[in-house]
C-alpha cells in the first residue's frame, strides 16, 4: 500500500465481451459489409471489472432469455455505475474498442452518459514504448508473466447466443481472467512506460510521491533538460519509475535562465 502522504486515485480495470453482428452475406470471404445488409448489431453479452489491488473480480452477464433478445439493457447498466466511480479506467484497447462499444449501447438504448472518461490504454501504452512481436493481451501476458487468457473460440460465442447457461458460465470464466490478467501485465510494464497519467499524487504541497505506486523512497538519477529549464531527475525505489520534480533548479535557486 501507498504511504499516507499520497491520494491515490481509483483504477477500474475492465473488459467487454460482445455479441458478432448478423448481416446478409453472399459467400465466407467476405471484405465489406453494406449497412443494409445488416440485419442485428452488436451488444454486450458479458462484462468483468476490478478496482485496482482489490482481489474480488465482479462481472455481469445476460440470462439465456436475455441473450436470445438480444437485450444488454440491465447489465450495460451495472457497468455504467462502476464507471461513473472511477477516476480512470484500464482496458486493453479502450479507446478505439471498449469506451467506444460501451457508449455505443448506452446511445442505442437512450441510457444517460457517463460523462467523460479518462482512460488508461494499454495496447496504445504497449505499442508507443515496445516493439513486440504481438501487442494482444495473450501474447503479452505469455511474455512478462507466463500465463495466457483462457482458450476458447467461436463456438462459445453461438453458445451464450442460443441461451445455454453452460456458455454463458464459461463466458464469464474468460472475461474475469482477462480483467485479473490486465492489471498484472500492466504493473509488469509499468516502469518502463511514459505517457502513464497521473495515477498518485501527493496529498500535502512540497511532499513528493511517485506518480505510478505512490512511494515516497527515491534515487538520483540525473536531470531531466528541456530547453527553457533543468529538473532533478528520481528513481522510485518501489516500482523503478523514473519521475522528475515539478519545480525546475532554477526556480529553487531563485534565478531563471537568460
Amino acid at each position: 500500500m501507498p504511504p499516507r502522504k499520497a491520494t491515490r486515485h481509483r483504477l477500474l480495470f475492465f473488459d467487454l465481451e460482445t455479441a458478432p453482428l448478423t448481416a446478409y452475406i453472399w459467400g465466407p470471404k467476405v471484405e465489406y459489409v453494406n449497412h443494409e445488409q445488416i440485419i442485428d448489431d452488436s451488444f454486450v453479452l458479458t462484462w468483468a471489472a476490478k478496482w485496482e489491488n482489490s482481489r474480488k473480480v465482479m462481472s455481469g452477464q445476460v440470462t439465456p432469455r436475455e441473450a436470445k433478445n438480444r437485450n444488454d439493457r440491465r447489465i450495460v447498466g451495472e457497468l455504467t455505475g462502476l464507471l461513473r466511480e472511477a477516476d480512470m479506467v484500464v482496458a486493453h484497447n479502450a479507446d478505439r474498442f471498449d469506451i467506444p462499444v460501451f457508449n455505443a449501447r448506452l446511445l442505442a438504448m437512450k441510457m444517460p452518459p457517463t460523462g467523460p472518461i479518462q482512460t488508461i490504454d494499454t495496447l496504445k501504452l504497449a505499442r508507443k514504448n515496445f516493439r513486440h512481436a504481438s501487442n494482444r493481451l495473450d501474447y503479452l501476458g505469455k511474455l512478462l508473466l507466463r500465463e495466457q487468457k483462457l482458450k476458447t473460440d467461436f463456438s462459445l460465442w453461438k453458445g451464450v447466443l442460443a441461451g445455454d447457461e453452460a456458455a454463458i458460465r464459461r463466458m464469464v470464466r474468460y472475461n474475469k481472467k482477462d480483467v485479473t490478467l490486465l492489471e498484472r501485465v500492466l504493473v509488469e510494464m509499468r516502469p518502463y512506460l511514459t505517457g502513464l497519467p497521473r495515477v498518485y499524487e501527493a496529498s500535502k504541497s512540497g511532499e513528493m510521491v511517485c506518480t505510478s505506486c505512490g512511494g515516497d523512497r527515491f534515487i538520483k538519477r540525473g536531470f531531466h533538460r528541456t530547453k527553457a529549464s533543468t529538473f532533478q531527475r528520481w528513481e522510485c525505489k518501489g516500482c523503478h519509475q523514473v519521475v522528475r520534480e515539478r519545480r525546475s533548479m532554477a526556480d529553487k535557486l531563485g534565478v531563471v535562465p537568460l
